[in-house]
């Protein structure tokens, strides 16, 4: 199985927080909406694509800024694995996409890879719940201090594909790489500001 691209979102770099108490992690950067989903109606804009992400930066900007974001975001670019694990039949299945969004993602030119996460898609759209960020399952692996798992996608993958998810949101679930893109500024919510990366 391989990684294909998602697209870009922006997050919030939310501190440590009770969040978790892992003493690793000090700020998370997890795909979950729980705690990195946008605080305005971005989808009212009209610009994701079929993975409910976007497909360039300047799509990213234009739907934060669109939307009257109040909080700064950090630009981040996501890739997924082709496959979703269904833990009820304990399989990979085909990965879905909204077909009625166009999906051409733009590879950034720069990326740095942070580390994996695993998030439920119950609904089907939007990223759900990550069982590293919101679950406390980030003790069971090698993670770090951004809460991103630092295996090889091989081992992530076996370990996806064994890992009891009964006191987890449900599935089906989708592995995540996720990368910082240097040099990228901030989404600010000061108009005509732009911010500096953490």
């Amino acid at each position: 199985m391989r990684m294909i691209p998602a697209g870009y979102w922006g997050i919030r770099d939310s501190k440590i927080s009770n969040w978790t108490s892992d003493p690793r992690v000090e700020r998370i950067w997890s795909v979950s909406s729980c705690i990195n989903g946008c605080e305005r109606d971005w989808v009212n804009q009209w610009m994701h694509n079929g993975y409910w992400h976007f497909n360039s930066l300047e799509d990213l900007r234009r739907a934060f800024t669109g939307c009257g974001v109040v909080d700064d975001y950090v630009p981040v670019y996501y890739e997924i694995l082709e496959k979703a694990f269904d833990e009820n039949i304990s399989q990979w299945i085909d990965l879905w996409i909204e077909s009625s969004f166009n999906t051409d993602v733009q590879d950034p030119p720069i990326k740095e890879f942070l580390g994996f996460d695993f998030v439920s898609f119950y609904v089907r759209n939007n990223p759900e719940c990550s069982p590293f960020s919101c679950n406390g399952l980030s003790r069971e692996v090698d993670i770090n201090s951004f809460c991103l798992c630092t295996w090889d996608i091989d081992r992530m993958i076996e370990y996806v594909s064994r890992i009891k998810l009964n006191d987890t949101e449900p599935g089906p679930y989708k592995i995540y790489a996720v990368y910082r893109l240097p040099e990228t500024p901030i989404i600010s919510s000061k108009v005509g500001t732009i911010g500096k990366r953490p």
